[in-house]
């Protein structure tokens, strides 16, 4: 019996070699730009996004993986007599998730295609969606890894600092007040993806980059709360040596087992915009 074939979407940035060891299959987004649409990661590129956008071009706009992409990838394995598990980019801030509940009923129902919200982002989910594959690997089916991803809820977590409030006030993801409130101090905001219902929320602000930066290693540190941290993520929009930096005191704060990097996705990108830092994690 062939393992259960594990998909995500772009969005989770998981890089190629994982991709490939666990034989996992991509969906893109889409991003609409300028008159023209781009499958993300497959048509444009991270560093090719941001450039354009520091270089003044209009903000692009998103858009989720279609119902019919999740139905033309999935039916093929159904038909064979396998099993399909899905998780991807949280049902907070993306309707991909809405896209494969669809595609879960137009398939038929069936217990064959697992689907779990991962009520997260970029590489915090990456993390989740390798509980799975490794349940797979071992010969559990798609319920069992379905179970694995959700039990590794509380194991996981991630904090990120923007360079603006200006791009997610632009996308409608944080309120006026706030971006307001930013702005007038020149603050740096930390936020989170709320784990109750998968939202971005405005954890606490600090008065620089480089605090930004030690708070989110602290704020890891301390949901670890004692746990081993068996690995970190480290991505970034357009900050390589911030990045560098971040990684460094991540790993002299908690020594983690793995360390995995990324480039966040235009589909994150293009609403927390260039500078954007993120550190993700997962503990026993």
């Amino acid at each position: 019996m062939k393992p259960v074939k594990i998909i995500t979407d772009s969005a989770v940035d998981l890089p190629i070699d994982l991709q490939d060891k666990y034989d996992i299959s991509i969906l893109p987004m889409h991003l609409l730009w300028e008159g023209k649409e781009y499958l993300d990661r497959i048509e444009i590129q991270p560093t090719e996004c941001y450039q354009r956008i520091v270089d003044g071009a209009p903000l692009p706009k998103t858009s989720q993986v279609s119902v019919s992409q999740f139905v033309e990838l999935v039916r093929p394995f159904l038909e064979e007599g396998r099993q399909v598990f899905y998780t991807g980019l949280s049902s907070g801030v993306s309707s991909t998730f809405d896209s494969a509940q669809m595609a879960k009923q137009e398939l038929g129902n069936s217990d064959a295609f697992q689907i779990v919200d991962s009520k997260t982002s970029s590489l915090a989910v990456c993390f989740k969606l390798l509980e799975a594959a490794k349940v797979a690997a071992e010969g559990g089916d798609a319920m069992a890894c379905a179970k694995a991803v959700e039990e590794a809820h509380n194991r996981v977590g991630t904090f990120f600092t923007v360079a603006s409030l200006e791009y997610l006030h632009r996308g409608g993801r944080i309120n006026t007040a706030k971006r307001i409130f930013g702005s007038a101090l020149q603050i740096k905001p930390i936020m989170w993806m709320n784990k109750e219902d998968g939202k971005i929320d405005l954890l606490e602000s600090v008065v620089s980059r480089k605090k930004a930066i030690n708070r989110m290693v602290e704020l890891m540190v301390r949901e670890a709360a004692g746990r081993k941290v068996l690995a970190i993520g480290v991505e970034h929009a357009l900050a390589f040596e911030e990045a560098a930096e971040m990684e460094a005191k991540a790993i002299e704060a908690v020594n983690p087992v793995n360390i995995i990097r990324a480039e966040l996705s235009p589909i994150i990108g293009a609403h927390v915009g260039p500078g954007t830092l993120n550190l993700a994690f997962i503990c026993e």
